[in-house]
């Protein structure tokens, strides 16, 4: 991942930290409705590469608010139990029949 990409994830994990993981969800949804459309046709017509990168780093801004905390949310669903029978039957799964993506398509 980019640097930059990073920082802006890294700073929006300290947000959350601060706000809270709800409040950073519900920001994220709310930025997320508001301006998806608008950010997307914006870039439709923008003429100016600047102004395109300052768009496309707003949206990052604002899918950072859930990417910055996202394995949390996710490990957060399940109790311990039911996330350790998940991940032993992946392995199991993964040593026996399953085919993964990269043994289809390795050089991904």
């Amino acid at each position: 991942m980019p640097r930059q990409c990073s920082s802006i994830i890294d700073s929006n994990r300290m947000l959350a930290d601060k706000i809270g993981r709800r409040n950073s969800m519900l920001w994220f949804g709310a930025l997320g409705t508001l301006f998806t459309v608008p950010i997307l046709l914006s870039l439709k017509s923008v003429s100016s590469p600047f102004l395109a990168f300052v768009l496309i780093t707003v949206a990052l801004a604002i899918v950072s608010f859930y990417t910055s905390i996202s394995g949390l949310v996710k490990a957060e669903m399940f109790p311990p139990q039911v996330r350790a029978l998940g991940v032993g039957l992946a392995c199991r799964n993964r040593r026996s029949t399953c085919i993964t993506t990269f043994d289809l398509y390795p050089w991904a």
